[in-house]
Order: structure tokens, then sequence, then C-alpha cells
């Protein structure tokens, strides 16, 4: 493989198709990619409620976080590597990988112009449809978008149980309508992420 010398990709003679068939899958093979130094894909979990965690702590190596905040991004860190233990395991054996979408402008101005940008392309109708498949599939028909989200009626964490803690949270601290609750959930990014190079 990778025989730069004489120009040459891989040997053939040494490539094998698999010719795998299974339940699920068959697949002849073989990739036109090397294998991983771990001899196996890695794999990745992006769970945040207590059996998600308790799943990476089992089988991941790489758990994909979008906590929008910093505290509980720290207590997630906390909750997450406190029960690798519990399956034999150290907690440099699982990685976090934080997603963050930073919007950044030569200045402040410049930055927040981008960012309310974005948050002027979001669709109603899409914002509408993505909180109620968090929240556990409201119907938002009978409701305006000025309707202040504690006047909704949702069903008892009967969504994806990260997000409706934290729609919950975010109603009750910050009391928004339904417009201002798809934007921070759907918006482009947090305001903590909107500034200069300097600045963020």
């Amino acid at each position: 493989m990778f025989d730069k010398e004489n120009g040459r990709f891989y040997d053939p003679d040494k490539v094998h198709r698999l010719n795998y068939k299974g339940r699920f899958f068959s697949v002849s093979g073989p990739l036109n990619i090397a294998r991983s130094e771990q001899g196996q894909p890695v794999i990745v979990e992006a769970g945040a409620s207590e059996p998600g965690q308790y799943l990476a702590a089992r089988t991941a190596e790489v758990v994909f976080s979008h906590v929008k905040d910093f505290d509980l991004a720290k207590d997630f860190y906390k909750s997450l590597k406190s029960k690798l233990p519990d399956y034999g395991r150290t907690e440099d054996e699982l990685h976090i990988l934080q997603g963050i979408s930073p919007i950044i402008g030569d200045t402040e101005e410049e930055a927040e112009e981008k960012y309310q940008e974005l948050q002027d392309l979001l669709i109603p109708e899409q914002g509408l449809r993505f909180l109620s498949g968090y929240l556990g599939k409201v119907d938002f028909s009978k409701y305006s978008l000025d309707t202040p989200a504690r006047e909704v009626e949702f069903p008892p964490e009967n969504g994806i149980q990260s997000h409706f803690e934290r729609m919950r949270g975010w109603i009750e601290e910050k009391n928004p309508t339904l417009r201002e609750l798809y934007g921070l959930m759907e918006g482009s990014a947090r305001r903590d992420w909107v500034g200069t190079p300097e600045k963020k």
C-alpha cells in the first residue's frame, strides 16, 4: 500500500474481495482506503441522556456533544466520565468532541450582522417542525409564533431527552415566544460564539 517510489497506490495481489453477505447488508469490498490504526471503525455516539451516556461509556470511543451552555457542558463531561469505571474503562479511553458554530467578523458589528442574517433565514414552519420533533411531536398549529412557550402543552419527556431538558430550562429562564424558542434551538450559533477572533 502507498508505494511512493513506484507510484503505486496498492498491490493488487494483496487485495481480496470480502464478498460478505449478512442479514442486514452485503458488500463485495474492498474499500479504497486503508484500515485505521486500531483495525476497526471509530465508534462514535451522540446521546446526552442518561441511557445514551451509559451506552457511550460501555461502547464508544468518541462522543459528539453540542451542549451549548459552558456550565452544562462541564456537568455533562463529569457525568459521562464518571460512568466509565463501571465498564472497566479509564477516562482517556473516551473522548468528547464538542460541536460549535462560531460566527466571526472583523468587527463586533459585522459578526452581529452575519448572525442576524442567518437567524432571519429561519423559516417559521421548519422551525416549528424542528421544535416539535425535539419536544415529542407537539402540534403547534393552534398557536401563533408570538405565543409564550410557557402556554404550550408539552407531552412529558416524550422527545429527545437532552434537548427536551435544555428547552424546558430556557422556557423557565427566558420565557421566550415560540419564534424565539426555535431561534434559540435551531439558530446558527450561540451568542457566546459571535464576535471577532480576538474576543472569541
